[in-house]
């Protein structure tokens, strides 16, 4: 098995808690205190969520980054990790799938085209949600509006359906990782794949 690939599933372990907290917030089944602080803390929990993405990107093509980024270990912004990475392998932003059984050892993978947390939307969803982790600047004059463009549920349900199941395409294009964020028992679970050719 690949050697980052533990680290990929751990990252997306916590990130699914962080997700799940979000979830609770949004459907209502837990609430901090009031509005605007369940608001302050579902943007905290949505920003580390997609650092922790990020950073099993990282994991999953760790090979190419650390040889082109020698101080890779200090590196913790996501949007930057993101952008840094594209340049590195274009292909390696998560890609949702729909898996359908086939018989009992054939499945067929369906790529999910829309709806759900693209590139574009991860780094928007970053930089709303850092607009709110810092306290307001009394002597502004403007209201306090923290604008995630889209309603906290649409996030929530845009990043399953990113998650859900998806397959990363490693560097060496012949190898995929097909993984699973909402396994049995609340596990993430991940299959190293050779592409079919």
């Amino acid at each position: 098995a690949h050697p980052d690939l533990r680290i990929y599933i751990n990252c997306l372990q916590s990130a699914k808690l962080r997700h799940n907290l979000v979830d609770r917030i949004v459907s209502g089944t837990l609430r901090i205190d009031q509005e605007s602080v369940d608001a302050e803390f579902a943007c905290l929990q949505i920003r580390k969520f997609l650092e922790l993405v990020a950073f099993a990107s990282v994991a999953a093509h760790k090979s190419i980054y650390a040889e082109a980024y020698s101080d890779f270990a200090t590196h913790w912004k996501a949007k930057k990790l993101l952008e840094r990475l594209r340049r590195l392998h274009p292909n390696f932003y998560p890609q949702p799938i729909v898996v359908e059984r086939q018989g009992e050892r054939r499945v067929k993978l369906s790529r999910i085209l829309n709806e759900y947390l693209t590139e574009e939307d991860f780094v928007l969803l970053y930089d709303s949600c850092s607009n709110a982790l810092h306290e307001w600047n009394p002597y502004r004059n403007e209201p306090r509006v923290v604008d995630l463009h889209r309603p906290m549920s649409e996030w929530v349900a845009r990043i399953k359906r990113l998650l859900e199941w998806h397959i990363v395409h490693l560097v060496s294009q012949d190898s995929v990782w097909i993984v699973q964020f909402f396994a049995e028992e609340g596990l993430v679970r991940a299959f190293p794949a050779e592409r079919a050719t």
